[in-house]
């Protein structure tokens, strides 16, 4: 049986229920010999669970498709053979580009008004002539036999076998900035001045991957995802280069 962890890291502040979660699925799966999955995990509750089972168990984790946000993890004791089977189903509806005229949060909005909790989906991708649903096996007969309204649209969802290849579309810019802190890097995605960006910060509106940023001071990696409640969510890539004046010049993308 794993021992439990008393200490509670930084990323395990406020996830607590799920670290009580994954020692249980743990400990089941020591038990019984057989592979045990969580529910869809965000991005965060992902970084956290992966960084508290360490070294303590195998594991693997997918959300339907390459590059998934909300993914589903999979631990294994010991010899038990590794597989990629998260018990996932792909649902799709076909769309009328012309009169369907539906966003990613009239699709999350309606699934959320049939009374289940957001853990028993993962992304929701919206192409030009379909919608996509990546749902828990268990929950795929429910939702396409309730979920077959969408703000004013109809829809019939059926399990689907496509690959589905989603490649995020995003706007580049190139700002110069005086500092890789945070608070700097978020005043130049927002467009905002650093005193706004700092307020930002302060009321938990601004996450680093996906984790609510905390300290201002904090120096932004490449690569790193910044989301700002009310202004979207940005990949702040790297440093081009450095100006005659010794400001930087970043390279940052706008996720549309």
């Amino acid at each position: 049986m794993p021992a439990k962890n008393n200490v509670t890291g930084s990323s395990e502040r406020g996830n607590e229920e799920l670290i009580e979660r994954l020692h249980d699925l743990m400990d089941q799966a020591q038990r019984t010999y057989q592979p045990m999955i969580t529910s869809f995990l965000t991005p965060a509750q992902l970084m956290c669970a992966v960084t508290y089972i360490g070294r303590r168990m195998t594991y693997t984790y997918g959300g339907g498709y390459a590059g998934a946000e909300h993914c589903r993890l999979k631990l294994f004791p010991p010899y038990t053979e590794v597989d990629e089977d998260f018990q996932i189903v792909l649902l799709k509806a076909r769309l009328h580009p012309r009169y369907d005229k539906i966003t990613h949060r009239d699709v999350l909005g309606a699934m959320m008004k049939l009374g289940v909790s957001r853990d028993v989906f993962g992304d929701i991708l919206i192409k030009e002539d379909a919608l996509y649903v990546y749902v828990a096996k268990h929950m795929a007969d429910f939702f396409m036999m309730e979920l077959t309204r969408v703000r004013h649209s109809s829809v019939k969802l059926e399990c689907c076998d496509e690959e589905v290849i989603h490649e995020a579309k995003y706007e580049e810019f190139h700002p110069i900035i005086s500092s890789v802190r945070c608070d700097a890097v978020v005043s130049a995605c927002a467009h905002i001045s650093r005193a706004k960006a700092k307020e930002l910060i302060q009321r938990g509106l601004v996450k680093i991957n996906h984790v609510i940023l905390e300290q201002c001071d904090r120096i932004c990696n490449n690569m790193s995802t910044i989301s700002i409640r009310g202004y979207g969510r940005f990949v702040f890539v790297e440093i081009s280069h450095t100006t005659k004046k010794g400001n930087f010049v970043a390279v940052i993308r706008k996720m549309r």
